[in-house]
């Protein structure tokens, strides 16, 4: 049964594994576009790869220092000379070297991933943003042209129906206008007549009555 290296903290794979799932969502596209990525992203993102390049080189040092060491131990059960067990000595403190660094490098890359995964959330984040602003001035272009139209037909139907009002409030001005002007005209024929009437009867005298 192999031994847990000291260092190597329980469930510490499955942190890594829900950071990455988190990565992996965090990456999806958002309104059919995929999400651009920050430079800020970019550059952890190229970091938690090189630390896990510098974890897989670590891992096979340490493979191989276990395996030295495992050699070594053999050798010395066999032998029992001082010298064999001088190197089982040297080869078990470079499993623990190995093992240290193994571990620090795989703190580094769980808490790379971590940020990686909290940069693209936030890219995510900004990015459904912006899609909401987008789309909510979009709305709001789209509510103004209808207020606009609406604003136009009820300009123009407030319009129409101002000018069939004043048209037949003029139409009954004007008929009173000429219905006065007639009976101007009227009494002004009147006048006319009387007044050639009474020139008429100081022109020819009426004749006197025989007695």
């Amino acid at each position: 049964m192999k031994r847990r290296g000291p260092g190597r903290p329980k469930g510490s794979g499955k942190a890594a594994a829900k950071a990455s799932s988190a990565a992996a969502k965090a990456s999806s596209a958002v309104d059919g576009r995929r999400i651009p990525v920050s430079p800020q992203t970019a550059r952890a993102d190229g970091a938690a790869k090189r630390v896990l390049g510098l974890l897989k080189d670590a891992r096979a040092v340490l493979a191989a220092a276990r395996k030295a060491a495992a050699a070594a131990r053999a050798k010395s059960k066999a032998s029992g000379t001082a010298a064999d067990k001088t190197a089982v000595r040297k080869a078990r403190a470079k499993v623990a070297r190995a093992t240290q660094k193994v571990a620090g490098l795989r703190a580094q890359t769980r808490d790379a991933k971590v940020r990686v995964a909290e940069l693209k959330a936030d890219d995510r984040f900004r990015a459904k943003a912006n899609v909401i602003d987008v789309r909510l001035k979009e709305a709001e272009a789209a509510a103004n042209e209808r207020i606009n139209a609406k604003l136009a037909r009820a300009v123009v139907k407030f319009r129409d129906a101002k000018l069939a009002q004043l048209t037949k409030a003029e139409a009954k001005k004007a008929k009173a206008r000429q219905e006065a002007a007639a009976r101007s005209l009227a009494g002004l024929e009147r006048e006319k007549a009387a007044k050639v009437q009474a020139a008429k009867g100081v022109v020819e005298p009426k004749p006197r009555k025989k007695d």
